[in-house]
């Protein structure tokens, strides 16, 4: 069994596709035809090579956050020695990262809605909570495995052939610490329907964006704001002269007031967008601090993919620095940032097979996505 998509480098490229089998795709052209038109909610490993993504390592914070967060965070600093270019109301920020309210999923809803951010707390108790119907148990008579002359159990007598004896599958160095999610809490979790997971997203950007977050008022004169985007977005680009869409679940977007009072316009809809999962496939857990890892399959990494490239592509004009993608399941959420070579354009519009692989060849080009 191949190992996760963990390609970092150029070197990485050939060698980790040949682990999956697919070293025959270097380039778009490479894909075989079907493969080649998927909307990107259908794209597969084999697209994270064609498309070249490069997977950086994860970190505390984005590298393009971290001189703000040093200039800026009055949460970790002390306000009074930092800029005025981006603060916070700190009460509203104590009241977000405080205790999580007593005994969240019991709560009625007009009790949830009266708390400070009770949106959001409304919201997160819709996601965790168990809604299924208890299981009517009846009592069960015992019954006495059938004896059959003749019968030996193969677990006594073939040495080691029991589960319990190795504690893992011998296939897989990862089975120690895999949590499968079938357990009761996570297959409850997993029936959500998305829009759950949407909503949840949506109340928390709010919170943090338009409550927690100061904007710069003064300096627009309240004629801008950064916002979440509720309605969803559905894109279509040429890429290697072959149409692909994609649909997002929202995002954050900066809003326009018109001069004519009542009337707001959207800018740019894509400073952030959000893509939304029911479940993870697993769970990784962490022995250090008994927490549990979500573990992203290279499916659901290449439809990230898929989304940040049409979104990017749309949008250049405002998205120079790249693109962020809010990826959001159940209640995991993590930031992922996706920059692109210089020349990642050209390989994109590139319609023939032989110069988008001169174009790879090319040490001076640099045509790769790279994500953290």
């Amino acid at each position: 069994m191949a190992p996760p998509y963990n390609a970092r480098t150029l070197k990485d490229l050939p060698r980790v596709a040949k682990e999956h089998g697919l070293g025959h795709i270097t380039v778009i052209l490479d894909l075989p035809e079907p493969d080649l038109r998927l909307p990107t909610s259908r794209w597969n490993i084999q697209h994270l090579f064609a498309y070249r993504l490069l997977v950086l390592p994860e970190s505390e914070f984005l590298p393009i956050f971290v001189a703000d967060h040093l200039d800026s965070c009055s949460v970790c600093y002390d306000k009074h020695t930092l800029s005025q270019k981006w603060l916070v109301d700190t009460d509203q920020v104590e009241s977000l990262i405080g205790n999580t309210p007593h005994r969240l999923c019991e709560q009625a809803e007009h009790d949830l809605l009266r708390l400070p951010h009770g949106s959001l707390w409304s919201a997160l108790a819709q996601a965790v909570r168990d809604e299924s119907t208890p299981k009517k148990e009846y009592p069960q008579r015992e019954r006495t495995p059938r004896q059959l002359d003749g019968y030996v159990n193969s677990a006594i007598a073939i040495p080691g052939s029991s589960p319990s004896d190795s504690g893992s599958s011998p296939s897989s160095s990862f089975s120690d610490d895999t949590v499968e999610l079938y357990d009761d809490e996570h297959e409850a979790r997993s029936c959500k329907p998305e829009d759950v997971t949407v909503h949840l997203a949506i109340c928390f950007l709010q919170v943090a964006l338009n409550l927690c977050l100061l904007q710069d008022r003064a300096r627009t004169q309240g004629a801008t704001e950064i916002k979440p985007r509720i309605e969803r977005s559905r894109l279509t680009v040429q890429i290697a002269g072959v149409p692909i869409t994609s649909e997002d679940d929202g995002g954050i977007c900066r809003m326009h007031k018109w001069k004519t009072p009542g009337n707001w316009s959207m800018g740019n809809l894509s400073l952030a967008i959000l893509e939304a999962k029911r479940a993870f496939k697993r769970l990784d857990f962490n022995d250090k601090d008994g927490s549990y890892i979500p573990v992203v399959s290279d499916e659901t990494l290449a439809q990230y993919l898929g989304e940040a490239i049409v979104a990017w592509k749309t949008n250049r004009r405002y998205l120079r620095n790249g693109i962020f993608l809010i990826a959001v399941t159940n209640t995991f959420i993590r930031f992922i940032h996706f920059t692109f070579g210089d020349d990642y354009l050209e390989y994109l519009d590139t319609k023939d097979e032989l110069r988008q692989k001169a174009l790879i060849r090319n040490s001076n080009k640099d045509v790769f996505v790279k994500m953290q």
